[in-house]
């Protein structure tokens, strides 16, 4: 790859994106390099296909950060009448970087017009010394393991990865640093969520909302309905059909032994009375939980033939009934292999009658088979919870797409709020806008809405958009595309293919400007450009919120099991603060519900965290501390950090005298209407500051270089090395090309050359390939010398000759096996799971359900797996998604 990755920046020239798409829209990440997001290409490459592909981002490999060891693996390529996705896996080394995936879209006249490369790629340290089954000692109950870089502070590190399932049915990923034995991370791939047959829910009708209590509750009004329970097999006894499979766990915990109990009775049909107590051997929810699934199974896949043909979300297990639990839960591997949906029956209600929570759970199953965003993990400024936020916001929005209103389970708030958890009757409302950065202030100085740090909360702003979207697209024409949908519908799921797990706010607004102006056109895409504008997408980026003098600002913290640094965890995002030069910063209102908060502080830089600790230099715990005055102008940085789980809320004020040159802006006034125009303030705004050359992020540059020089990643002109073809040497620059091993010299071409050696030698090797002379008969050569005797080395490697001397060495990460051969897993087989070593070893073997292929991978073998039916593109559709999966997650697939 080193070598085509040469060739082609010879033949181009060192073209730059930029200069070749002046039209195009590029984001570069704030404090990053490269692009992340690319929209509005149109770049004709030719046939749609992995080479052409995988040329045009080899041709601008410095802007999506590729260097000369990377590579990049296709994943998948779908494609319906409007787009193609082709999202590539990269790889440094030859080994995954974990979170680092390409995702390029084509449009039905095979234009590249999006690519979505994500967080720039961080350079790489370290190697694998450390055996694989270091990581199985270190996490218990985990069987599989694979190689991966991971991020860890400022770096990639070279880690083991493991998927594990704890007592409680959630997974946990975790990495172990392959070279020191650190563990890395750990995070959960799924999450809880807090949050029979009715059309909704026993307080929700076709008709609307029953009426409210005097506490604010609704009253339970609706009544069951006779509904077709879709896709069962003609006089079914049991709720299983092609898109799910009820399941009822009776009070007890999820596993293989929930069956479906629900029957027909004397009528034929599946009727049960509704049970509104806390019954957990009620059988209405488990039909209700059926008939919900399997429409809106159905419904989703309307909205996206790719999704569709990669086999939709499969069978899901709907569990009801499962006991104790007041809750929803999705799981991406359940007890059958494949996607679950666990619905509580605690002690206040039973989740399987609230429709549009079973929804947004199944939501959670369309974002696994397509963008696959995380939920919490860590980077450089602590924990990153942006692309959780986008997965529960994404829940969201499908479900009350489908269900068409903004509130989310009514009748559990109902339930929930007479035990004081909320304080409004419903789970949660998209309806009100709701922005990264305050949406006003209120009377008594309280920034009201923003970001606040926990994925469930800040998932509203993405659906909160997206609702308001919904509405504003009512007009445009979804004919031909799908069934009681809308164009808001139809684009994010579609723009959900062309993102990557770890995409940001504003990239995600960008991929679903770019498929609506691909499937709606031009005046439908001009209105979500205007409302990203509209929402401040912008100020999501940077993970910051800004806070002025005398406002009360005020977040949630995320509970030590999102990821915590020796056992310190830090909120998901950071306050900043603009200060004059030698002023003091008081803080004069903390309020702290429970257990022991910190406010960490750092100026002129943002706080960043690494291994067991962090950078910030001053802390506040308590109400009347004081940051330092600085002798410039400039940046507070704070971020809020609890060392338990105790801690759910915390909010603080801070103070200077004078503050009147530093107050609030006014809100924004811009209105976004379809056919409208983009209002003045909402342009691009260029990011050039530190920066000679490359992407100014709204499609212009910030410069160029002089000839003779090249733009770094960084975005400065410099000297342009000249290693093409070259191992080793000057590059021109005052820099080097690569250095030649011991032994070897560096020709005037760049090239290491091996140096003959016979300096004292009359035989054996002169080092490089050569001879320096051989024995007479009844000799051999020891040491340089002919000594009479047989060799006692002979066919050895290494080991003992039986007089005192060796038959050689073995090199670094080798072993010297009893019969003088030089083998090791870590150094032969290096990433390899399985198969020979090449010296007469293993690097490990399979499970009995897998095979190991050529490459030394454990495959699973093509049986069982809850594959659909449809003949063998659709087997293999679904091998492939599994595989996919199974590359990042370190899964099994049991027979069924």
């Amino acid at each position: 790859m080193t070598l085509l990755l040469s060739l082609v920046l010879a033949a181009s020239g060192h073209p730059t994106i930029e200069r070749d798409f002046p039209t195009a829209q590029f984001l570069v990440r704030p404090d990053e390099s490269t692009v992340s997001m690319a929209i509005g290409l149109d770049a004709q490459l030719g046939e749609v296909s992995e080479a052409t592909a995988r040329t045009f981002l080899f041709t601008y490999a410095g802007a999506f950060g590729l260097g000369g060891e990377d590579d990049v693996r296709l994943l998948s390529q779908r494609s319906d009448a409007q787009l193609t996705t082709l999202r590539f896996e990269r790889s440094k080394a030859g080994v995954v970087v974990d979170g680092a995936e390409l995702v390029m879209t084509f449009d039905a006249k095979s234009r590249l017009v999006m690519v979505h490369a994500g967080a720039q790629v961080l350079p790489a340290k370290g190697r694998w010394r450390l055996p694989s089954s270091h990581a199985l000692t270190a996490e218990p109950g985990a069987t599989q393991v694979t190689a991966a870089w991971v991020r860890h502070g400022d770096t990639l590190r070279p880690a083991w990865v493991v998927t594990k399932s704890q007592p409680d049915g959630t997974l946990v990923w975790a990495s172990v640093d392959a070279e020191t034995g650190e563990a890395l991370e750990r995070r959960r791939i799924t999450w809880s969520v807090d949050g029979a047959v009715q059309d909704f829910s026993p307080v929700r009708s076709i008709a609307g909302l029953c009426p409210q209590r005097v506490d604010g509750g609704y009253e339970t009004c609706a009544t069951a309905s006779s509904r077709t329970l879709g896709h069962l097999a003609a006089g079914a006894t049991t709720l299983s059909g092609p898109k799910v499979v009820a399941r009822n766990c009776q009070g007890k915990q999820v596993s293989s032994t929930c069956m479906s109990l629900a029957s027909p009775g004397s009528t034929g049909r599946f009727d049960s009375a509704p049970d509104l107590s806390t019954s957990t051997t009620d059988r209405f929810g488990e039909v209700n939980a059926y008939y919900q699934a399997d429409r809106f199974s159905s419904w989703l896949e309307t909205l996206s033939p790719t999704f569709q043909a990669g086999g939709g979300l499969g069978i899901v297990d709907v569990f009801t009934n499962v006991g104790g639990y007041e809750g929803a839960f999705f799981d991406s591997s359940g007890p059958f292999s494949r996607f679950g949906v666990r619905l509580g029956q605690g002690p206040i209600v039973d989740w399987a009658y609230d429709a549009d929570i079973l929804w947004h759970e199944l939501g959670h199953g369309m974002v696994e088979r397509t963008s696959r965003f995380r939920f919490y993990s860590k980077d450089a400024m602590g924990i990153y919870g942006d692309s959780g936020s986008l997965n529960e916001g994404t829940a969201d929005c499908v479900s009350i797409a489908y269900k068409g209103s903004p509130q989310l389970g009514e009748h559990l708030g109902s339930r929930l709020m007479e035990a004081g958890q909320v304080t409004t009757p419903y789970i949660r409302s998209l309806e009100a806008k709701q922005m990264c950065q305050i949406d006003s202030i209120g009377a008594d100085t309280i920034a009201l809405g923003g970001r606040v740090g926990e994925i469930h909360a800040d998932g509203v702003i993405w659906g909160s958009f997206f609702w308001a979207l919904r509405r504003r697209l009512e007009s445009v024409s979804t004919t031909n595309f799908c069934t009681n949908c809308n164009a808001a519908d139809v684009a994010l799921v579609r723009a959900m293919s062309s993102l990557g797990s770890g995409a940001s706010f504003r990239e995600a607004t960008l991929a679903v400007q770019q498929v609506t102006a691909s499937v709606f056109g031009a005046q439908a895409a001009q209105l979500v450009g205007c409302m990203s504008c509209e929402w401040d997408m912008a100020g999501c980026e940077g993970r910051t919120r800004t806070v002025y003098p005398g406002e009360t600002h005020e977040a949630l913290l995320v509970d030590s099991a999102a990821g915590s640094y020796g056992g310190l965890t830090p909120s998901t995002f950071q306050y900043v603060l603009a200060v004059p030069a030698n002023t003091v910063v008081t803080f004069n209102r903390m309020a702290i519900a429970t257990g022991s908060l910190t406010l960490l502080a750092r100026f002129g830089q943002k706080i960043q965290w690494s291994g067991t600790g962090h950078n910030a230099t001053h802390t506040i715990t308590a109400q009347g501390q004081q940051l330092p005055a600085q002798p410039t102008a400039g940046n507070w940085y704070i971020q809020g950090a609890h060392n338990g789980a105790e801690i759910r809320r915390f909010g603080f004020r801070v103070n200077f005298v004078p503050s009147t040159s530093i107050t609030r802006p006014p809100p924004s006034t811009v209105s976004c209407s379809l056919g409208g125009t983009i209002p003045s303030g909402c342009a691009c705004t260029p990011q050039c500051t530190g920066k000679t050359c490359g992407s100014d992020g709204c499609g212009g540059t910030c410069g160029t270089c002089a000839s003779g020089q090249t733009c770094s990643l960084s975005s400065q002109c410099g000297c342009a090395p000249q290693c093409a073809g070259k191992r080793c040497g000057p590059d021109g620059c005052g820099g080097s090309c690569g250095m030649c091993a011991s032994g070897e010299s560096c020709s005037s071409a760049g090239a290491c050359v091996c140096v003959p050696s016979c300096s004292g030698r009359v035989c054996g090797s002169d080092g490089c390939g050569g001879s320096c002379g051989a024995c007479p008969t009844n000799q051999y050569c020891k040491v340089g010398a002919c000594t009479v005797g047989t060799d006692p080395c002979e066919g050895k490697q290494c080991g003992s000759d039986g007089a005192g001397g060796e038959c050689g060495t073995c090199p670094t990460d080798f072993v010297c096996t009893s019969t003088g051969a030089c083998s090791s897993a870590a150094g032969v087989c290096r990433i390899k799971l399985c198969g020979p070593d090449g010296l007469g070893g293993s690097c490990g073997t399979c499970t009995a359900d897998e095979v190991c292929t050529d490459s030394g991978t454990c495959d699973p073998k093509p049986t069982g797996c809850g594959c659909t039916t449809g003949g063998e593109a659709s087997l293999l559709l679904a091998l492939a998604a599994w595989l996919a999966r199974r590359r990042f997650q370190g899964r099994h697939c049991s027979a069924i």
